[in-house]
């Protein structure tokens, strides 16, 4: 295949894992090296190959609101091979029905992994927030990369609105709990970490 054809490839099979009922085929460390495999694909395209391919994807992205069926490629693996098709729906693009949550995975795994944090999971999912990690007390949510200063400054927001009693940590105030942004040009993965969290303080 052309570099033009592996990409195009690569960012439907990203597309159609994100559109699974079950959640991600993959982990989300597994899900940043095929986000920067695409993005090194990418800057390898001329600009004619880029507009190719964004006309491409502009096709499907031009049916919001509704289900787009795309055909599966047997070589992306396993987890393929009882599908034919599958339906991409908004979610998949990184613009969800509850603001703009970017998968469907869900919150069961960490839920199972650290069920001090089910209230705090659950708070964060229900205003649509997609923890994927937690390492440390620190709390990893994955977000869109063009959406990385709007849900930054939301979460603080929420948070402020939803649990006063302890405050985001300024310089005035010096509080615990901490939420900063973070966006890697190199993956192209765009995360907000939420530390000093106490589960046993946190409202349910």
């Amino acid at each position: 295949m052309t570099v033009a054809e592996q990409h195009r490839d690569l960012a439907l099979m990203i597309l159609v894992g994100r559109s699974l009922p079950g959640g991600l085929p993959w982990t989300p460390e597994e899900d940043q090296v095929l986000m920067a495999r695409e993005r090194l694909l990418w800057v390898q395209l001329t600009e004619e190959e880029r507009e190719q391919e964004q006309t491409s994807l502009a096709a499907l992205w031009g049916k919001r609101g509704s289900l787009r069926s795309v055909p599966v490629n047997k070589a992306w693996g396993p987890w393929v091979s009882d599908l034919t098709s599958v339906d991409i729906p908004d979610t998949a693009f990184g613009l969800p029905d509850n603001h703009l949550r970017p998968f469907v995975k869900g919150i069961t795994v960490l839920v199972q992994e650290h069920p001090e944090l089910v209230a705090l999971l659950e708070w964060l999912w229900k205003r649509g927030f997609h923890p994927v990690d937690c390492v440390g007390g620190t709390l990893t949510l994955l977000i869109p990369p063009h959406r990385i200063v709007q849900e930054s400054e939301r979460l603080v927001g929420v948070l402020l609105r939803d649990w006063p009693s302890v405050p985001v940590r300024t310089p005035v105030t010096g509080a615990s709990l901490t939420v900063k942004g973070s966006y890697d040009p190199v993956t192209g993965q765009a995360v907000i970490l939420l530390s000093g969290v106490i589960p046993t303080d946190f409202p349910s």
